[in-house]
């Protein structure tokens, strides 16, 4: 998947997840407004498989572009979700990323 590019203003888009055959799957989320982050986790929370990885980007600082989320916004929200944050990264010039996954504690055991 290409990232957008340095637009960011109001930028909100929830990549459908992609859901493998043995319920996995994974997101890719790129944000700028709080609400839309808190929207899109909700749905992927209750959508994905307790394994399955959500990236959430969010535009750098150094880009200057407008934007209400950031690294710790993105904690802020995941945490009370029963998400916990593993990797952040550099996905383009303009977005970091930070990956998600549910806490071992709060997957569902497997059969």
């Amino acid at each position: 998947m290409k990232a957008p590019g340095s637009k960011t203003a109001g930028y909100s888009l929830a990549v459908r997840p992609n859901v493998t055959p043995a319920g996995r799957g994974l997101a890719h989320l790129f944000v700028t407004r709080g609400r839309d982050l808190e929207r899109h986790l909700a749905e992927l929370r209750a959508k994905l498989a307790d394994t399955a990885p959500v990236w959430v980007s969010w535009p750098k600082k150094s880009v200057r572009q407008p934007s209400e989320v950031t690294e710790n916004t993105i904690r802020a929200v995941a945490l009370p979700m029963g998400f916990v944050d593993i990797k952040v990264c550099a996905v383009s010039e303009v977005w970091s990323g930070l990956k998600l996954v549910v806490r071992k504690e709060l997957r569902a055991k497997a059969t």
